[in-house]
């Protein structure tokens, strides 16, 4: 059995934010940044040895419900990271690149049917919205767990970066905080995933692309409320009928 830390969430909440993150926290990143794929790898995509533990854990990322991980990756801890469910749809949706209106409210509909996408919900084990947050977070569970929310990341990212490294026990000063802040910016992000996409060198951006999709950019805005400029007033009351009453309860209604 072996010990992970987990960056965990549903699609496009952040995960890949905190992978850099965790990198630049627990090792030295300096200018192989390509290394972040191997010292905080995608567990879906990934094949390889695992090459960096600290404290005897690995650290990884996850989408899957908490009770869909194979028995022998067991838990040490996890960062569990939550998106405004609006954002996380309007991202899924360029993440997918329908061309168009009709393809959107597609999967605008299937989302607030099922509360998820195949092949995300049932056959990747992702389960729904509402479900792969509980199982994270809910009270069974039986590991330390660090939620936070993308938008309070977004908002105060130092101080949220100070929590992260406590409760991994790094020793992390002021000027160490402020380092990884400025190595995980998403204007430097941004420009790694160009810089990735246009070598074909091997990192996160090329693990991650959709290559199909020649036009695709990983790195799309960053922002908060994005949602409000592309869906109409009928898809966000569509959207607030179906994930509403979670919404409320995280502050976001």
């Amino acid at each position: 059995m072996t010990d992970f830390i987990w960056v965990a969430s549903f699609p496009k909440s952040g995960s890949t934010w905190l992978r850099f993150i965790l990198a630049h926290l627990l090792f030295e990143v300096d200018e192989k940044k390509s290394l972040v794929r191997e010292m905080v790898p995608n567990i879906h995509d990934w094949t390889g040895p695992l090459k960096y533990d600290w404290q005897g854990a690995y650290p990884a990322k996850t989408h899957m419900a908490r009770h869909n991980l194979p028995v022998r990756m067991h838990t040490r801890s996890a960062i569990y990271i939550i998106r405004n469910p609006m954002d996380m749809v309007d991202s899924s949706i360029a993440y997918l690149n329908p061309q168009t209106d009709e393809g959107r409210q597609i999967i605008i509909d299937e989302f607030c049917r099922d509360g998820s996408i195949e092949p995300w919900n049932k056959l990747l084990g992702y389960a729904s919205w509402e479900e792969n947050l509980s199982s994270w977070t809910g009270e069974s569970r039986d590991h330390p767990l660090l939620i936070l929310q993308y938008e309070d990341l977004l908002a105060e990212p130092c101080e949220n970066i100070d929590r992260i490294a406590h409760f991994l026990g790094v020793e992390a000063d002021n000027d160490k905080i402020e380092q990884v802040y400025e190595a995980t910016t998403f204007s430097t992000m941004k420009k790694q995933e160009d810089e990735e996409l246009g070598s074909g060198a091997k990192g996160v951006f090329t693990d991650e692309r959709l290559f199909d999709k020649k036009d695709f950019s990983f790195m799309r805005s960053g922002k908060a409320g994005a949602y409000k400029e592309r869906f109409s007033e009928k898809q966000i009351a569509q959207l607030i009928a179906r994930f509403g009453p979670l919404m409320e309860s995280l502050g976001y209604l």
